[in-house]
């Protein structure tokens, strides 16, 4: 089975500039999923999806491959990620042929492990109307416990309390996503909702059988997603603290 890890990291962004080549740790952040990738024993390769040089050298030295740069119209900030895929899996195909799961890891996520990459795609693999697969972080707030501001100023609930115990919730994160072919084609849509007696079910665009989204569960150190000043903040406390092994 072809599974490749692609790791998408253009080299412009807003909240951190330059946030794949921040330091961390001692290394850029982006060599920290790329490790994870290689510690993973079910990514048949791991490839960066990149248009900027520097990125894509520090990549190859931390063992990824780069065997294509992303061209300038993929790599702006308006580029939409199903079009990165698409570009990144017919430039794999040319040399490699059909790829079974693409499984997204953003470089941005930077303390999942490689046994976070492997669980994953276990889940996935269980079950072949699996749609797709996302991490799922611990959430630090229930939205039973989020309030609504109004326009007058005045709070009320967001949702209101169920008289059963709240059931577990996460925050969803850009640690692992991923896409597993289907005929030919990557589960980059929305699943089809279909009503019924029964209440809503949900298909593969592509498929006759109800899929099943999958969520991957970690911790709230493993969640950390650098988009913001703050978040950067945040993992380096982490690794100062000890709460995450450099």
């Amino acid at each position: 089975m072809n599974v490749v890890g692609l790791i998408p990291a253009r080299g412009g962004s807003r909240g951190v500039p330059r946030k794949h080549l921040r330091p961390l740790g001692g290394v850029p952040v982006i060599t920290w999923t790329i490790r994870a990738a290689l510690d993973s024993k079910k990514l048949s390769r791991v490839v960066v999806s990149t248009d900027d040089r520097e990125i894509a050298e520090v990549s190859r030295s931390a063992g990824a491959e780069v065997p294509f740069l992303r061209p300038a119209d993929l790599a702006g900030h308006k580029a939409l990620l199903p079009d990165v895929i698409r570009h990144a899996e017919r430039e794999l195909e040319k040399e490699s042929g059909p790829i079974d799961m693409l499984v997204l890891l953003f470089p941005t996520c930077p303390f999942r492990t490689g046994a976070h990459i492997d669980q994953a795609i276990e889940d996935v693999l269980s079950d072949p109307h699996h749609f797709y697969a996302i991490g799922a972080g611990e959430s630090p707030h229930h939205p039973y416990q989020c309030v609504a501001l109004t326009r007058e100023k005045r709070l009320q609930l967001f949702l209101d309390p169920p008289e059963l115990e709240w059931s577990e919730m996460r925050k969803l994160n850009q640690s692992i996503t991923i896409h597993r072919n289907y005929r030919g084609e990557f589960s980059g849509e929305e699943p089809v909702a279909v009503e019924s007696a029964r209440g809503t079910r949900y298909y593969h665009p592509r498929d006759l059988e109800p899929c099943r989204k999958v969520g991957v569960s970690m911790d709230e150190i493993a969640s950390i997603d650098i988009d913001e000043p703050i978040d950067y903040f945040s993992a380096q406390v982490a690794l100062k603290h000890g709460l995450v092994k450099p």
